[in-house]
């Protein structure tokens, strides 16, 4: 889901890119730079808004997988009012995002829960699978 969904933004980003490439290239020809700089500035704001969306997107699917494995996000303010390092405010949206490095600090620990519930899945399973074996060791013993 979520590599289907960063294809669908990079196609997103591509067509914005190529569209307005002929429009600066139109504006270049006709050495319009009123144009060039209008252009450039629209493309900036579109590639902007998608960069945002895509961060909203990775932020809720993190958000969920966290919920998931009870990893708790890093504060968005401190207990001074500061603005912590892991969160940023989008510019034109204005909606809170993680940031890569609150991305990264949350996907390690996410993964670092998951590896010890494995490691603790695998600790029982391997006394439950001798358990089984000698309870039917047993079994086939005394049936003789």
């Amino acid at each position: 889901m979520k590599f289907l969904e960063m294809r669908r933004f990079d196609r997103r980003r591509r067509k914005i890119q190529a569209a307005y490439d002929v429009e600066l290239a139109d504006a270049r020809a006709a050495k319009d730079w009123d144009r060039v700089r209008q252009t450039t500035g629209l493309l900036a704001h579109e590639l902007g808004l998608l960069k945002e969306e895509e961060d909203s997107y990775l932020t809720k699917e993190l958000r969920a997988r966290a919920r998931k494995f009870t990893v708790p996000l890093p504060p968005i303010r401190d207990e001074r009012g500061n603005e912590s390092e892991s969160w940023q405010q989008g510019s034109q949206m204005e909606e809170w995002t993680l940031t890569t490095k609150g991305r990264r600090a949350i996907e390690d620990e996410i993964d670092r829960v998951r590896k010890a519930s494995q490691e603790h899945f695998g600790r029982w399973f391997g006394w439950l699978t001798a358990a089984v074996a000698g309870g039917y060791a047993l079994f086939l013993h005394l049936t003789k």
